[in-house]
């Protein structure tokens, strides 16, 4: 075995002592972010069809605003749909008109065909008894109990076709439901094929170009947000601590126990010899959790108003806006 060596006593280490003091105000944080978009949003084509024309502002880098439109697709199928609908819709609506003229044509023929019906049971009646007098023959009795039931069959015949031309006008007017149905549904696809900006942002990326032919889904072209902006930062437990602070008790209790409390944040971006800063908050954390390589907790800065910026010069005063 090696040669043990004696390193002797070790020596005293110089320390130095303070007294513990309330710590008043607040206190400063410092962290390493990056920007990134509050969200990105892709638009896809909805209908089918050739792109008939493309803004010129649809371009990678290009800032749209919202409601500017971005490309038209050749509406000629979906207007004619529209049209077709249209008329098939009028017709239906015709169809039942027809049918209200018979059902009241029909009814006025109920009123008649009842009047003959008592009418016909009366005759019947009186050549009945004059039968059984030997005032009129058999014959002529028995004449008017077919009338009867002539006039009987005429009433029943008009009353089921009644209720035929009532169902009919039951399955039109479901017909017209449809075809009205499917007019809305003609008129939204044609509006469809006009795909405009839904929010003020910049295009990160174009994907068609004007004549085109896109599927239903064909992805389009992808804004990116800017009505805010987030930074994405992480930060140590410690410093997590620190911003729970007293609050722990009280947020231990809350539904939103882990959760971490919004804290007011100052973004700095320093460009040369210059500095800018946006006033935001500490919103909230990612949803991963506690990153096991750097052990800290990932987080989100949010920055409500990324036009309100301010310039800092190199003691950290706010410069004069021109």
């Amino acid at each position: 075995p090696p040669q043990r060596v004696d390193n002797g006593a070790p020596s005293a280490v110089p320390v130095r002592t303070a007294a513990v003091s309330a710590q008043e105000g607040g206190v400063d944080i410092e962290a390493d972010g990056v920007v990134v978009p509050l969200r990105e949003v892709t638009l896809a084509a909805e209908v089918v069809g050739r792109i008939l024309e493309k803004a010129p502002v649809c371009k990678s880098g290009q800032y749209v605003t919202k409601g500017t439109v971005l490309f038209r697709i050749d509406p000629r199928d979906y207007e004619l749909e529209v049209a077709r609908l249209e008329r098939e819709l009028l017709q239906a609506v015709l169809t039942i008109d027809e049918i209200d003229e018979e059902l009241i044509q029909n009814a006025e023929s109920i009123d008649l065909s009842k009047q003959q019906v008592a009418i016909s049971s009366r005759e019947a009646n009186r050549l009945d008894t004059l039968a059984q007098g030997r005032i009129v023959t058999e014959s002529a009795a028995d004449q008017a109990a077919r009338d009867q039931l002539t006039t009987a069959n005429v009433l029943s015949n008009l009353q089921g076709q009644r209720r035929i031309l009532q169902k009919r006008r039951n399955r039109l007017v479901e017909a017209q439901a449809l075809a009205s149905t499917m007019l809305d549904r003609a008129k939204l696809d044609l509006e469809r094929t006009t795909v405009v900006a839904p929010l003020d942002g910049v295009v990160v990326d174009d994907r068609v170009e004007q004549d085109s032919y896109v599927a239903k889904g064909t992805t389009l072209v992808v804004l990116e947000d800017t009505s805010a902006a987030e930074v994405k930062s992480s930060l140590r437990m410690d410093e997590v601590s620190r911003i729970w602070g007293a609050q722990s008790s009280a947020v231990a209790a809350s539904p939103g126990a882990h959760e971490i409390p919004e804290t007011p944040a100052s973004v700095v971006f320093t460009l040369g010899n210059r500095s800018y800063q946006w006033a935001g908050s500490l919103s909230r954390q990612e949803g991963r959790g506690l990153d096991e390589k750097t052990r800290t907790l990932p987080c989100r800065v949010l920055v409500p108003d990324p036009t309100a910026v301010r310039a800092v010069d190199a003691y950290g005063a706010f410069m004069p806006e021109l």
